[in-house]
């Protein structure tokens, strides 16, 4: 450290402690595959109902929901 005085230290300190603090709370939020299919089936939905549609219903689906979103905006 003495040989790079010019470093500001204590802004390198401060920063890795940030990046490991956001890489904790992270970690904690990450959920495994089973435990969101649980929390799902919890909430009342089927596997069967988690599949993927096909690409026009999904293009419908999202035409939908920008207009609803217009709609909301004042």
């Amino acid at each position: 450290m003495k040989r790079h005085s010019e470093t500001n230290w204590s802004k390198v300190a401060r920063k890795n402690i940030e990046e490991y603090l956001e890489r904790l709370e992270e970690a904690k939020t990450r959920v495994t595959a089973a435990e969101l299919l649980e929390e799902l089936r919890e909430m009342g939905l089927d596997e069967e109902q988690l599949e993927p549609l096909g690409p026009d219903r999904e293009r419908k689906l999202y035409e939908e929901m920008v207009k609803k979103e217009w709609k909301r905006l004042p």
